[in-house]
Formats: structure tokens, C-alpha cells, sequence
């Protein structure tokens, strides 16, 4: 699917059209005990090469609560929740799964996925927004229209929505989000997404 998708974008870069089978044996190389993929292929049972228990990818060889190489980076050993830095009036947006789904599938069997964002009391009485109010959430990217549940569940400042959600009026609640990786990790921006917040009218 993947390369007839590139195929019909036009694309030339080559990689996009390897063979999958010749992708797939470059991946399992060197990751297969008393065999190699040939050998997996041809039905023999293998076994997957594990790291030895107690042996850990560190400077130290073990397990680091206080990171070794942080402290050669020059920050700090241990974790440390970084103070938030928010405007006037914006909020964290967080995401994330629930029980009934995986990512979007099973909507066929407990309906669709909530357009809702949990907001604390304290927020929700500042902003004159009541349990079951619309409002809309909003940054340079985007906006969408959710359904509002206020709960002690999250702190002030802070909102949460199910991950995959959209919005009221359809809009993916991930058009909210940064494509740009965050700085330590180089990870998706999901859970540092910030917004304002207005009751719709």
C-alpha cells in the first residue's frame, strides 16, 4: 500500500520501493538464534537474540536511576518536572487512550469517540463554563468545538481529551498539534500542545 501510494505521489526515492521481503530480511539481521531469515522462511522454528538479564545499554552496565550520561550532557541526573510555561489564559491539552479503543478502531462496536475535554472546576468557574458546554479549544493551527466535562480529574491549567477524538463539527482534535519534535527525546509534541479555551455560544 505504502508504495503504491508513492507510486501514484510521484515519489522516485528509492528506498520507497525496495522489496518488502528484502526489507523485512535486512530488519531481522543478526536478531535470530540458530538461524538466519532464510532458515525462518523455510519453516524452522528460531528464537529471538536477547540481551543477557542484568546487562543494560548504560555507561554503567546497569540500571541508572540517576542518569550517567545526563550528567555528562550537563543536565540533570535525575528526572525533573519542568515548571509550565504557559501565556495568560492558555492551557496544557493532553491525550490520550481509553479503555474502549484502540487508537480508532472498535467505534464500530462502542460508538464513536467522545468529542469531550475534561476541564477542572476551578478553570470551568473562571471561564463561566458549566458541565456539558460547548467550547471551543483553539492555537496558531487550528480550532475545534468540543463538549466540555468538568471533573477534579485534572489539575488547573490543564485539559484532556481521548487521543483520535474529533471535534463537535469534525475537525481531527490533532490539527491542534505541532509537527515539530520536541527538544529532549525527539518525540511527537502530543502531550505539549497549548490552547485557549471559550464557551461557544
Amino acid at each position: 500500500m505504502a508504495r503504491e501510494i508513492a507510486r501514484r505521489l510521484g515519489l522516485k526515492e528509492e528506498w520507497l520501493f525496495e522489496d518488502p521481503w528484502t526489507v523485512l530480511e535486512t530488519a531481522v539481521g543478526g536478531a535470530l538464534e540458530g538461524g538466519d531469515f532464510r532458515a525462518l522462511m523455510s519453516g524452522k522454528m528460531l528464537r529471538l537474540r536477547t540481551r543477557p538479564k542484568g546487562e543494560f545499554p548504560t555507561p554503567s552496565g546497569r540500571i541508572e536511576f540517576c542518569s550517567t550520561r545526563a550528567a555528562q550532557l550537563g543536565l540533570s541526573p535525575l528526572p525533573a518536572q519542568a515548571p509550565l510555561r504557559l501565556e495568560g489564559g492558555e492551557f496544557i491539552l493532553l491525550t490520550s487512550a481509553t479503555p474502549h479503543y484502540t487508537n480508532t478502531q472498535f467505534q464500530e462496536v462502542y460508538g464513536p469517540i467522545p468529542a469531550v475535554v475534561t476541564m477542572s472546576p476551578g478553570d470551568a468557574g473562571r471561564l463561566g463554563i458549566q458541565d456539558g458546554d460547548e467550547a471551543t479549544l483553539a492555537n496558531e493551527r487550528g480550532r475545534v468545538r468540543m463538549k466540555v466535562m468538568v471533573s477534579d480529574t485534572v489539575l488547573e491549567g490543564v485539559l484532556w481529551a481521548p487521543s483520535q477524538s474529533e471535534a463537535l463539527t469534525g475537525e481531527p482534535l490533532n490539527c491542534l498539534t505541532s509537527c515539530e519534535p520536541q527538544k529532549i527525546g525527539r518525540g511527537p509534541r502530543f502531550n505539549s500542545t497549548t490552547v485557549t479555551v471559550a464557551k461557544s455560544v
